[in-house]
């Protein structure tokens, strides 16, 4: 479960939050928030948000995302995980 709605807080102090809600996960710590997109594939990728169906931030073409900054990824990715029982 996510403990912190992405809304109002900055892209690192988010990913950090994750980090520690999920610390049996082999994450990665997210240090460009430029390359966002980059960390949200591997974050996609990984265990139970593989598991969940968390999507990538890519459309077929890794230069091209499906949304439109950070928040909206972390907000769908916030509503899949919390609506999963693992």
């Amino acid at each position: 479960m996510i403990t912190v709605y992405p809304k109002h807080i900055s892209l690192k102090y988010w990913a950090a939050t994750l980090l520690m809600d999920y610390g049996n996960e082999p994450l990665p710590i997210l240090k460009d928030e430029a390359n966002w997109t980059k960390w949200a594939k591997i974050v996609a990728g990984t265990g139970s948000f593989l598991n969940a169906g968390v999507p990538s931030p890519f459309k077929q073409k890794e230069d091209e995302s499906l949304y439109k900054d950070w928040v909206e990824w972390a907000k769908v990715v916030y509503n899949i995980m919390n609506s999963t029982t693992n």
